[in-house]
Protein backbone atom coordinates (compact mmCIF):
# COMPACT_ATOMS: atom_id res chain seq x y z
CA UNK A 1 0.00 0.00 0.00
CA UNK A 2 1.45 3.34 -1.02
CA UNK A 3 0.30 6.80 -2.01
CA UNK A 4 1.82 9.85 -3.62
CA UNK A 5 1.72 11.97 -6.73
CA UNK A 6 3.09 11.51 -10.22
CA UNK A 7 5.89 14.06 -10.64
CA UNK A 8 6.97 15.87 -13.81
CA UNK A 9 8.53 13.52 -16.36
CA UNK A 10 7.59 10.39 -14.42
CA UNK A 11 5.43 7.42 -15.42
CA UNK A 12 3.76 4.40 -13.85
CA UNK A 13 2.43 1.18 -15.37
CA UNK A 14 0.37 -1.80 -14.29
CA UNK A 15 1.44 -5.35 -15.15
CA UNK A 16 -1.92 -7.09 -15.55
CA UNK A 17 -0.37 -10.56 -15.79
CA UNK A 18 1.59 -10.37 -12.55
CA UNK A 19 -0.88 -7.99 -10.94
CA UNK A 20 1.60 -5.41 -9.72
CA UNK A 21 2.29 -1.71 -10.07
CA UNK A 22 5.54 -0.66 -11.77
CA UNK A 23 7.00 2.62 -10.59
CA UNK A 24 8.94 5.15 -12.65
CA UNK A 25 12.37 3.54 -12.25
CA UNK A 26 11.13 0.03 -13.05
CA UNK A 27 9.30 1.12 -16.21
CA UNK A 28 12.26 3.08 -17.57
CA UNK A 29 14.76 0.36 -16.68
CA UNK A 30 12.65 -2.22 -18.52
CA UNK A 31 12.28 -0.08 -21.67
CA UNK A 32 15.92 1.07 -21.67
CA UNK A 33 17.17 -2.50 -21.34
CA UNK A 34 15.48 -3.92 -24.42
CA UNK A 35 18.27 -2.79 -26.79
CA UNK A 36 21.81 -1.37 -26.31
CA UNK A 37 20.52 2.17 -26.92
CA UNK A 38 23.37 3.80 -25.00
CA UNK A 39 26.01 2.13 -27.14
CA UNK A 40 24.18 3.04 -30.34
CA UNK A 41 23.91 6.70 -29.34
CA UNK A 42 27.50 7.01 -28.14
CA UNK A 43 28.75 5.52 -31.39
CA UNK A 44 26.51 7.29 -33.90
CA UNK A 45 25.19 10.63 -32.62
CA UNK A 46 27.26 13.57 -33.90
CA UNK A 47 27.39 16.44 -31.37
CA UNK A 48 27.71 19.76 -33.19
CA UNK A 49 28.89 21.59 -30.06
CA UNK A 50 31.96 19.35 -29.86
CA UNK A 51 33.01 20.13 -33.42
CA UNK A 52 31.97 23.76 -33.93
CA UNK A 53 34.75 26.14 -32.92
CA UNK A 54 34.47 29.96 -32.79
CA UNK A 55 36.08 31.88 -35.62
CA UNK A 56 38.23 33.82 -33.16
CA UNK A 57 38.59 37.59 -32.86
CA UNK A 58 37.65 39.43 -36.03
CA UNK A 59 39.44 42.77 -36.18
CA UNK A 60 37.51 44.03 -39.20
CA UNK A 61 34.74 46.34 -37.96
CA UNK A 62 31.20 45.98 -39.27
CA UNK A 63 30.49 48.24 -42.27
CA UNK A 64 27.60 50.30 -40.92
CA UNK A 65 26.42 51.37 -44.40
CA UNK A 66 26.24 47.80 -45.69
CA UNK A 67 24.56 46.65 -42.49
CA UNK A 68 21.97 49.43 -42.66
CA UNK A 69 21.22 48.52 -46.27
CA UNK A 70 20.59 44.92 -45.30
CA UNK A 71 18.47 45.95 -42.32
CA UNK A 72 16.21 48.01 -44.60
CA UNK A 73 15.86 45.13 -47.07
CA UNK A 74 14.70 42.86 -44.26
CA UNK A 75 12.32 45.39 -42.70
CA UNK A 76 14.23 46.41 -39.57
CA UNK A 77 13.53 49.74 -37.87
CA UNK A 78 15.16 51.85 -35.16
CA UNK A 79 12.48 50.99 -32.63
CA UNK A 80 13.28 47.27 -32.85
CA UNK A 81 16.97 47.99 -32.35
CA UNK A 82 16.17 50.04 -29.28
CA UNK A 83 13.19 48.30 -27.70
CA UNK A 84 13.70 44.65 -28.68
CA UNK A 85 17.28 43.79 -29.63
CA UNK A 86 19.13 45.91 -27.07
CA UNK A 87 17.27 44.62 -23.98
CA UNK A 88 17.78 41.01 -25.08
CA UNK A 89 21.49 41.54 -25.77
CA UNK A 90 22.14 43.34 -22.48
CA UNK A 91 19.80 41.60 -20.01
CA UNK A 92 19.32 38.12 -21.57
CA UNK A 93 15.56 38.54 -21.22
CA UNK A 94 12.76 39.08 -23.69
CA UNK A 95 11.26 42.57 -23.21
CA UNK A 96 7.63 42.70 -22.10
CA UNK A 97 4.96 45.38 -22.44
CA UNK A 98 1.88 46.12 -20.39
CA UNK A 99 -0.20 48.55 -22.47
CA UNK A 100 -1.67 46.16 -25.03
CA UNK A 101 -1.31 46.35 -28.81
CA UNK A 102 -3.22 49.03 -30.71
CA UNK A 103 -1.32 48.74 -34.00
CA UNK A 104 -3.41 47.72 -37.03
CA UNK A 105 -3.46 44.12 -38.18
CA UNK A 106 -0.69 43.42 -40.67
CA UNK A 107 -3.22 42.91 -43.48
CA UNK A 108 -4.69 46.36 -42.81
CA UNK A 109 -1.38 48.17 -42.37
CA UNK A 110 -0.46 50.93 -44.83
CA UNK A 111 3.18 49.83 -44.90
CA UNK A 112 4.79 46.46 -45.69
CA UNK A 113 4.86 44.12 -42.70
CA UNK A 114 6.88 40.95 -42.32
CA UNK A 115 5.02 37.76 -43.14
CA UNK A 116 5.37 36.50 -39.56
CA UNK A 117 3.17 39.41 -38.45
CA UNK A 118 0.24 37.73 -40.22
CA UNK A 119 0.42 34.74 -37.86
CA UNK A 120 -0.90 34.68 -34.30
CA UNK A 121 0.13 32.09 -31.72
CA UNK A 122 -2.43 29.65 -30.35
CA UNK A 123 -2.57 28.65 -26.69
CA UNK A 124 -3.51 25.50 -24.81
CA UNK A 125 -7.14 24.61 -24.19
CA UNK A 126 -8.63 22.49 -21.40
CA UNK A 127 -7.77 19.17 -23.08
CA UNK A 128 -4.08 20.08 -23.38
CA UNK A 129 -3.06 22.11 -20.34
CA UNK A 130 -0.01 24.38 -20.47
CA UNK A 131 3.27 23.59 -18.75
CA UNK A 132 5.09 25.74 -16.23
CA UNK A 133 8.35 26.03 -18.18
CA UNK A 134 10.23 27.31 -15.10
CA UNK A 135 9.08 24.96 -12.33
CA UNK A 136 8.81 21.99 -14.70
CA UNK A 137 12.07 22.72 -16.49
CA UNK A 138 13.12 19.09 -16.10
CA UNK A 139 10.72 18.04 -18.89
CA UNK A 140 11.55 20.95 -21.26
CA UNK A 141 14.18 20.60 -23.97
CA UNK A 142 15.45 22.65 -26.91
CA UNK A 143 17.83 19.96 -28.14
CA UNK A 144 17.00 18.76 -31.61
CA UNK A 145 18.26 16.07 -33.95
CA UNK A 146 18.89 16.40 -37.67
CA UNK A 147 19.41 13.92 -40.45
CA UNK A 148 17.46 11.14 -42.07
CA UNK A 149 14.71 9.57 -39.96
CA UNK A 150 14.08 5.86 -40.40
CA UNK A 151 10.88 3.92 -39.75
CA UNK A 152 9.39 4.27 -36.28
CA UNK A 153 8.21 0.65 -36.50
CA UNK A 154 11.76 -0.70 -36.34
CA UNK A 155 14.72 -0.38 -33.97
CA UNK A 156 18.29 -0.55 -35.21
CA UNK A 157 21.67 1.06 -34.73
CA UNK A 158 21.15 3.04 -37.94
CA UNK A 159 18.29 4.91 -36.26
CA UNK A 160 20.83 6.63 -33.99
CA UNK A 161 22.81 8.13 -36.90
CA UNK A 162 21.75 11.71 -36.20
CA UNK A 163 23.23 15.18 -35.69
CA UNK A 164 22.46 16.71 -32.30
CA UNK A 165 22.09 20.46 -31.89
CA UNK A 166 21.44 21.82 -28.41
CA UNK A 167 19.59 24.97 -29.51
CA UNK A 168 17.44 26.10 -32.45
CA UNK A 169 19.61 29.26 -32.47
CA UNK A 170 22.74 28.69 -34.55
CA UNK A 171 25.71 31.04 -34.34
CA UNK A 172 27.63 31.79 -37.54
CA UNK A 173 30.48 29.40 -36.78
CA UNK A 174 28.02 26.65 -35.82
CA UNK A 175 26.27 26.92 -39.17
CA UNK A 176 29.63 26.87 -40.95
CA UNK A 177 30.61 23.74 -39.01
CA UNK A 178 27.29 22.10 -39.87
CA UNK A 179 27.78 22.82 -43.57
CA UNK A 180 31.27 21.30 -43.51
CA UNK A 181 30.69 18.00 -41.71
CA UNK A 182 32.59 15.30 -43.56
CA UNK A 183 30.35 12.40 -42.53
CA UNK A 184 28.27 11.35 -45.60
CA UNK A 185 25.22 10.94 -43.34
CA UNK A 186 25.15 14.71 -42.71
CA UNK A 187 25.93 16.10 -46.14
CA UNK A 188 24.21 19.44 -46.71
CA UNK A 189 22.99 21.53 -49.62
CA UNK A 190 22.65 25.33 -49.45
CA UNK A 191 19.82 26.83 -51.50
CA UNK A 192 19.59 30.61 -51.85
CA UNK A 193 16.14 32.17 -51.65
CA UNK A 194 15.76 35.24 -53.86
CA UNK A 195 13.59 36.42 -56.72
CA UNK A 196 14.50 38.75 -59.56
CA UNK A 197 13.99 42.45 -58.80
CA UNK A 198 13.70 43.35 -62.47
CA UNK A 199 10.99 40.76 -63.12
CA UNK A 200 9.06 42.02 -60.11
CA UNK A 201 6.66 40.27 -57.69
CA UNK A 202 5.47 37.92 -60.42
CA UNK A 203 8.81 36.12 -60.22
CA UNK A 204 8.20 35.03 -56.61
CA UNK A 205 6.09 32.01 -57.55
CA UNK A 206 8.65 30.80 -60.09
CA UNK A 207 11.41 31.30 -57.52
CA UNK A 208 9.52 29.18 -54.96
CA UNK A 209 9.05 26.45 -57.58
CA UNK A 210 12.79 26.50 -58.25
CA UNK A 211 13.70 26.32 -54.54
CA UNK A 212 11.35 23.38 -53.95
CA UNK A 213 12.73 21.55 -56.98
CA UNK A 214 16.32 22.11 -55.85
CA UNK A 215 15.49 20.79 -52.38
CA UNK A 216 13.91 17.66 -53.85
CA UNK A 217 16.87 17.07 -56.17
CA UNK A 218 19.32 17.57 -53.30
CA UNK A 219 17.61 14.85 -51.26
CA UNK A 220 17.66 12.52 -54.27
CA UNK A 221 21.40 13.24 -54.55
CA UNK A 222 21.99 12.04 -50.98
CA UNK A 223 21.89 15.33 -49.06
CA UNK A 224 20.34 15.07 -45.62
CA UNK A 225 20.40 18.70 -44.46
CA UNK A 226 18.86 21.48 -46.57
CA UNK A 227 20.06 25.00 -45.72
CA UNK A 228 17.78 27.76 -47.01
CA UNK A 229 19.62 31.09 -47.09
CA UNK A 230 18.71 34.68 -47.99
CA UNK A 231 22.29 35.95 -47.81
CA UNK A 232 23.87 37.93 -50.65
CA UNK A 233 20.81 40.01 -51.45
CA UNK A 234 21.77 42.87 -53.78
CA UNK A 235 20.25 45.35 -56.21
CA UNK A 236 19.20 42.52 -58.54
CA UNK A 237 18.10 39.93 -55.95
CA UNK A 238 15.18 40.38 -53.55
CA UNK A 239 15.13 38.03 -50.53
CA UNK A 240 12.10 35.76 -50.35
CA UNK A 241 10.45 35.94 -46.90
CA UNK A 242 12.09 33.02 -45.11
CA UNK A 243 8.84 31.88 -43.49
CA UNK A 244 7.34 31.53 -46.97
CA UNK A 245 10.36 29.59 -48.26
CA UNK A 246 10.44 27.27 -45.23
CA UNK A 247 6.71 26.53 -45.50
CA UNK A 248 6.88 25.95 -49.25
CA UNK A 249 9.80 23.51 -49.05
CA UNK A 250 8.41 21.76 -45.96
CA UNK A 251 5.05 21.00 -47.58
CA UNK A 252 6.53 20.26 -50.99
CA UNK A 253 8.71 17.53 -49.47
CA UNK A 254 5.73 16.16 -47.52
CA UNK A 255 3.72 15.89 -50.74
CA UNK A 256 6.62 14.08 -52.42
CA UNK A 257 7.10 11.71 -49.46
CA UNK A 258 10.66 12.94 -48.83
CA UNK A 259 10.28 15.10 -45.71
CA UNK A 260 11.64 12.51 -43.27
CA UNK A 261 14.77 12.05 -45.38
CA UNK A 262 16.23 15.49 -44.56
CA UNK A 263 16.19 18.34 -42.06
CA UNK A 264 15.74 22.01 -42.93
CA UNK A 265 17.94 24.78 -41.52
CA UNK A 266 17.56 28.46 -42.41
CA UNK A 267 19.91 31.42 -42.57
CA UNK A 268 17.64 34.42 -42.15
CA UNK A 269 18.28 38.15 -42.13
CA UNK A 270 14.75 39.06 -41.04
CA UNK A 271 14.67 36.91 -37.89
CA UNK A 272 15.24 38.95 -34.74
CA UNK A 273 12.66 38.10 -32.07
CA UNK A 274 11.09 35.10 -30.40
CA UNK A 275 7.95 35.17 -32.56
CA UNK A 276 10.05 34.95 -35.73
CA UNK A 277 11.94 31.94 -34.39
CA UNK A 278 8.71 30.27 -33.29
CA UNK A 279 7.11 30.71 -36.72
CA UNK A 280 10.10 29.23 -38.57
CA UNK A 281 10.35 26.22 -36.26
CA UNK A 282 6.59 25.64 -36.25
CA UNK A 283 6.61 25.48 -40.05
CA UNK A 284 9.50 23.05 -40.39
CA UNK A 285 12.89 24.58 -39.52
CA UNK A 286 15.18 22.57 -37.25
CA UNK A 287 17.47 25.53 -36.53
CA UNK A 288 17.86 29.20 -37.47
CA UNK A 289 20.90 31.43 -37.96
CA UNK A 290 19.82 35.11 -37.54
CA UNK A 291 22.93 36.58 -39.15
CA UNK A 292 21.74 40.20 -39.46
CA UNK A 293 20.74 40.25 -35.78
CA UNK A 294 24.19 38.92 -34.84
CA UNK A 295 25.94 41.50 -37.03
CA UNK A 296 23.75 44.26 -35.55
CA UNK A 297 24.70 43.27 -32.01
CA UNK A 298 28.35 43.19 -33.02
CA UNK A 299 28.13 46.69 -34.51
CA UNK A 300 26.39 48.02 -31.39
CA UNK A 301 29.06 46.52 -29.12
CA UNK A 302 31.86 47.96 -31.26
CA UNK A 303 30.24 51.41 -31.24
CA UNK A 304 29.86 51.36 -27.44
CA UNK A 305 26.07 51.53 -27.57
CA UNK A 306 25.77 48.58 -25.17
CA UNK A 307 28.25 49.97 -22.67
CA UNK A 308 31.19 47.81 -21.58
CA UNK A 309 29.53 44.45 -22.35
CA UNK A 310 31.65 42.12 -24.46
CA UNK A 311 30.58 40.81 -27.84
CA UNK A 312 30.55 37.21 -26.63
CA UNK A 313 28.35 38.11 -23.65
CA UNK A 314 25.94 40.21 -25.75
CA UNK A 315 25.39 37.42 -28.28
CA UNK A 316 25.09 34.83 -25.50
CA UNK A 317 22.46 37.04 -23.82
CA UNK A 318 20.50 37.38 -27.07
CA UNK A 319 20.59 33.65 -27.59
CA UNK A 320 19.48 33.00 -24.00
CA UNK A 321 16.55 35.40 -24.41
CA UNK A 322 15.43 33.66 -27.60
CA UNK A 323 15.72 30.22 -26.00
CA UNK A 324 13.78 31.30 -22.92
CA UNK A 325 11.07 32.78 -25.13
CA UNK A 326 10.83 29.59 -27.18
CA UNK A 327 10.36 27.52 -24.02
CA UNK A 328 7.62 29.90 -22.90
CA UNK A 329 5.77 29.61 -26.23
CA UNK A 330 6.07 25.83 -26.28
CA UNK A 331 4.81 25.55 -22.73
CA UNK A 332 1.71 27.63 -23.56
CA UNK A 333 0.65 24.78 -25.85
CA UNK A 334 1.61 22.04 -23.41
CA UNK A 335 4.58 21.01 -25.58
CA UNK A 336 7.77 20.10 -23.73
CA UNK A 337 10.29 19.37 -26.51
CA UNK A 338 11.13 21.40 -29.58
CA UNK A 339 11.05 18.21 -31.63
CA UNK A 340 7.30 18.08 -30.97
CA UNK A 341 6.85 21.79 -31.72
CA UNK A 342 8.70 21.63 -35.04
CA UNK A 343 6.20 21.43 -37.88
CA UNK A 344 3.24 21.62 -35.46
CA UNK A 345 1.94 24.86 -37.05
CA UNK A 346 0.50 26.16 -33.77
CA UNK A 347 -0.62 29.41 -35.38
CA UNK A 348 -3.66 31.03 -36.90
CA UNK A 349 -3.22 33.07 -40.06
CA UNK A 350 -4.97 36.44 -40.25
CA UNK A 351 -5.12 38.01 -43.69
CA UNK A 352 -3.38 35.37 -45.82
CA UNK A 353 -5.10 34.08 -48.97
CA UNK A 354 -6.25 30.48 -49.14
CA UNK A 355 -3.98 29.85 -52.14
CA UNK A 356 -0.91 30.78 -50.07
CA UNK A 357 -2.17 28.72 -47.12
CA UNK A 358 -2.71 25.65 -49.29
CA UNK A 359 0.72 25.90 -50.87
CA UNK A 360 3.00 26.94 -48.00
CA UNK A 361 1.06 26.58 -44.72
CA UNK A 362 -1.35 23.73 -45.44
CA UNK A 363 -3.61 22.96 -42.48
CA UNK A 364 -3.24 26.36 -40.83
CA UNK A 365 -6.54 27.89 -39.71
CA UNK A 366 -7.45 31.12 -41.49
CA UNK A 367 -10.77 32.78 -40.72
CA UNK A 368 -10.43 35.37 -43.48
CA UNK A 369 -8.58 35.65 -46.79
CA UNK A 370 -5.92 38.21 -47.57
CA UNK A 371 -2.60 38.71 -49.34
CA UNK A 372 -1.54 36.62 -52.29
CA UNK A 373 1.93 35.57 -53.39
CA UNK A 374 1.97 38.59 -55.71
CA UNK A 375 1.30 40.95 -52.82
CA UNK A 376 3.84 39.25 -50.54
CA UNK A 377 6.37 39.73 -53.33
CA UNK A 378 5.31 43.37 -53.73
CA UNK A 379 5.92 44.02 -50.02
CA UNK A 380 9.38 42.46 -50.22
CA UNK A 381 10.16 44.44 -53.37
CA UNK A 382 9.01 47.68 -51.74
CA UNK A 383 11.49 47.22 -48.88
CA UNK A 384 14.17 46.32 -51.42
CA UNK A 385 13.48 49.47 -53.45
CA UNK A 386 13.61 51.58 -50.31
CA UNK A 387 17.09 50.24 -49.59
CA UNK A 388 18.38 50.80 -53.12
CA UNK A 389 16.65 54.13 -53.71
CA UNK A 390 18.21 57.54 -53.16
CA UNK A 391 20.89 57.86 -50.42
CA UNK A 392 18.48 59.99 -48.39
CA UNK A 393 15.94 57.16 -48.44
CA UNK A 394 18.45 54.58 -47.22
CA UNK A 395 17.69 55.16 -43.56
CA UNK A 396 15.94 52.96 -41.04
CA UNK A 397 12.33 53.77 -40.31
CA UNK A 398 11.58 55.04 -36.80
CA UNK A 399 9.04 52.30 -36.19
CA UNK A 400 5.86 52.66 -34.17
CA UNK A 401 4.75 49.11 -33.34
CA UNK A 402 5.82 49.27 -29.70
CA UNK A 403 5.67 52.98 -28.90
CA UNK A 404 3.75 55.84 -30.42
CA UNK A 405 5.77 57.20 -33.36
CA UNK A 406 5.81 60.86 -34.26
CA UNK A 407 3.51 61.40 -37.21
CA UNK A 408 1.77 58.05 -36.72
CA UNK A 409 2.72 54.60 -37.86
CA UNK A 410 0.11 54.38 -40.61
CA UNK A 411 1.37 57.43 -42.51
CA UNK A 412 4.88 56.17 -43.17
CA UNK A 413 4.07 54.63 -46.57
CA UNK A 414 1.30 54.75 -49.20
CA UNK A 415 -1.73 52.53 -48.86
CA UNK A 416 -1.23 48.98 -50.16
CA UNK A 417 -4.28 47.30 -51.65
CA UNK A 418 -5.24 43.98 -50.15
CA UNK A 419 -7.46 41.35 -51.73
CA UNK A 420 -9.69 39.46 -49.32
Amino acid sequence: MQKGRLGPGKVIAIDTKEGRLLDNDEVKAHVAGRKPYGEWCAKNIFLLTEHAKPFGVNHNPVNILDLTLQQIIFGWDNEELREILKPMATTAAEPVGSMGDDTPLAVLSKRPRLLADYFKQLFAQVTNPPIDSIREKIVMSLSTYMGRRLSWLEESEAHAKLLRVDSPFLLDYELTALQNIQDPAFRSETIFCHFNAQKGPGDLEDALDSICQKASEAIDAGKFIIVLSDRFSDAAKVPIPMLLAIGAVHHHLIREGKRMRASIVCESGATRDVHHFACLVAYGASAVNPYIAIDTIRQSVESGEYGDITLERAIANFRAAIESGMLKIMSKMGISTIGSYRGAQMFEAIGVSQAVIDRCFFGTTSQIGGISLMQIGADALRRHQQAYGSPEASMLDDGGNYRVAKGGRANSMPTIRRSC
